[in-house]
Formats: C-alpha cells, structure tokens, sequence
C-alpha cells in the first residue's frame, strides 16, 4: 500500500489530504490539521474524488517520480482516468453567458 498527503488551505483552515493506492483502488481521505498532541484522535473523513483532486494528486506524483520516489505506472493510470473522466462544467451555467 502507498500513501500520498499534501494540504491545502482554505478558510475554515489547512485540511490535510491522505490518498492510499491499494490493490489497484484509490481512497482518498480528509482531516483538519492539527498538533502533534491531537494526531492520534483524528478521525479522517472519507471523500470523493473530483478532478481537481486527482489533478492535485497527479501533480503530487509527478514531483515524486522527477525524484524516484514513485513509479511511473501510477501517473499513467492517472493520465488515463482524467481521460476519460468528463471535463467539469465551467462555475457560469449558459444562460448566464448570453445576457
């Protein structure tokens, strides 16, 4: 099993994302960031994967295998799923665009 992390600030705080690549199957898990004194008491909260995730994820794997520390075979499948994934619709819906 292999565990990526990264983090990202938003208003409420830093969240920290933990992605676990296990049996072929990705699962992507959430908490607030806390101190060393509350990391055990963390409970990670499962989440969906978004494109923007797995662009994240993507991004995170490519600076690692740049310094061998991750195959190439896992941002190939990545590659492949944003493939087929469908593009998100743009925040402005249609209607918007033509008044």
């Amino acid at each position: 099993m292999e565990v990526h992390t990264w983090k990202e600030r938003t208003d409420e705080g830093t969240l920290v994302y933990r992605a676990c690549h296990h049996a072929n199957k990705w699962k992507l898990e959430c908490a607030p960031k806390v101190g060393r004194a509350e990391r055990d008491d963390v409970e990670w909260e499962q989440v969906e994967f978004t494109r923007d995730l797995w662009i994240t994820l993507r991004d995170l794997l490519w600076r690692k295998y740049q310094r061998k520390r991750c195959p190439w075979r896992l941002i190939e499948a990545i590659d492949k799923l944003l493939e087929d994934m469908p593009e998100e619709e743009s925040a402005v819906s249609p209607d918007e665009e033509n008044e």
